[in-house]
């Protein structure tokens, strides 16, 4: 955390934990890798179109690497 609580971090992976009634490309307990963090909260809300959910299976070093753009179907 930064000086004033601010926290840093852009890209992320995370287990949504809630989602929205509109939101229809993750559920609760996906695996996703988002854009727009503050990645390294322990919580933070995005919009549903800044998030992708992650294959199972996939090893966390991949996972950490990931590119959120670039994961787009």
């Amino acid at each position: 955390m930064l000086p004033g609580g601010r926290v840093v971090g852009h890209e992320g992976v995370e287990t949504v934990v809630e989602v929205r009634e509109d939101v229809e490309n993750v559920d609760v307990g996906d695996m996703v890798t988002t854009l727009g963090g503050p990645a390294f909260a322990e919580y933070y809300k995005t919009k549903g179109c800044n998030v992708v959910r992650m294959p199972s299976g996939i090893d966390d070093y991949t996972l950490w690497i990931s590119e959120p753009p670039c994961m787009r179907r």
